[in-house]
């Protein structure tokens, strides 16, 4: 008796410490979707004040604009966790798949805005519309039965994915990873890696160390990030980021075109 009631008082204890680990991280939830907001934001300011630096897979002189893109680079594995972590928790799956979206439609213009006054040219396709066939992903393989026909819906959203926002194709991969894998560290790992995956294929064929720099902070920066999570949703922040994205867009194009109308 005593030694079972020990055992109990162990297993209590132990089941303590666990809650104690989660609570004592400080990042819920809704602070990386800010985090992530904060970096894509520096990086989208980049693309309006150095549109010459925009090829961050050739480091360029100015470091500035270097710096200002390697911070950006944290955005998409951090938002693509958050969508994982959203289709884990969310209570409405099909309101989520077409909020996202609809996002995903309402950008094209204001991305394709940004790409047009920086020099990029028209952009018909947006980030977003990765995270949403990432979600899609997982929302329609879950409902099959057979494992060919969830690889198959897998296989064609990331097919999808890459015509959408080419450099991003492997998102697809990488939100399936971040929502299947159940140990936290191996996810986080396997995750990214799965989301940079055509990045690296093409490092690869045309390997360089200015190139192999680019994943290799994001990596580090999206490791030292998730490292504080504590699987909380943390404040709400409500629609915040469905209203940010396309109107941060729409401003710095907006800010980008007067000032080539005051200096030309």
């Amino acid at each position: 008796m005593v030694s079972l009631g020990f055992r109990r008082a162990s297993e209590c204890s132990l089941y303590l410490s666990k809650e104690e680990t989660m609570t004592s991280k400080s990042i819920s939830s809704s602070t990386l979707k800010l985090i992530a907001m904060f970096a894509m934001l520096i990086d989208h300011i980049a693309w309006v004040l150095f549109p010459l630096e925009i090829n961050m897979n050739i480091l360029s002189d100015n470091w500035i604009a270097n710096s200002m893109h390697m911070i950006g680079r944290l955005a998409f594995p951090v938002f693509a966790f958050c969508i994982a972590e959203g289709y884990l928790h969310s209570h409405d799956l099909k309101n989520y798949l077409k909020r996202l979206g609809m996002l995903a439609f309402i950008s094209i213009l204001p991305f394709s805005l940004i790409g047009w006054v920086t020099g990029i040219g028209f952009i018909t396709q947006n980030t977003v519309f990765t995270l949403f066939l990432g979600l899609c992903a997982l929302y329609f393989s879950d409902r099959q039965q057979k494992t060919w026909k969830k690889v198959l819906i897998v296989l064609f959203c990331f097919a999808l994915s890459v015509l959408a926002d080419g450099g991003l194709g492997g998102g697809v991969f990488g939100i399936y990873a971040f929502a299947k894998i159940k140990n936290p560290t191996a996810r986080r790992i396997t995750g990214f890696a799965a989301l940079i995956s055509i990045q690296l294929l093409l490092l690869a064929v045309n390997f360089s160390i200015s190139g192999l720099a680019e994943p290799a902070i994001a990596f580090a920066g999206f490791l030292l990030v998730t490292s504080f999570y504590n699987g909380r949703k943390g404040p709400s922040i409500g629609k915040l980021f469905y209203y940010f994205y396309p109107l941060h867009l729409l401003v710095l194009a907006l800010l980008r075109i007067g000032y080539l109308l005051l200096t030309h």
